[in-house]
């Protein structure tokens, strides 16, 4: 999440994978947008990041941020619990 960055309301009310995709707006990286979410079917929340598949180059580096991120554990970094595609977006 970005420090100091205002709360920004997105448009976004779907269903990726797993997850319920609400429309707050968490916060942003350099491949994507972070999305309050919920998983199916026990509701437990989450942070979903939402990539656009689009880009290409967006999808490349979505992945390999996958990969560095699956291999590191440190109580400041956050844990990946699942990789859920549809049609638009990783």
């Amino acid at each position: 999440f970005m420090a100091g960055r205002e709360n920004k309301r997105a448009k976004v009310e779907q269903i990726i994978g797993s997850y319920r995709i609400t429309d707050t707006f968490i916060g942003e990286g350099s491949t994507g947008k972070v999305m309050l979410s919920f998983r199916l079917p026990d509701g437990k929340p989450a942070a979903v990041k939402i990539v656009n598949k689009s880009s290409r180059w967006l999808k490349e580096d979505a992945v390999k941020e996958i990969a560095v991120l699956q291999r590191l554990s440190h109580k400041n970094i956050i844990r990946i619990d699942a990789i859920e595609e549809d049609e638009k977006n990783l």
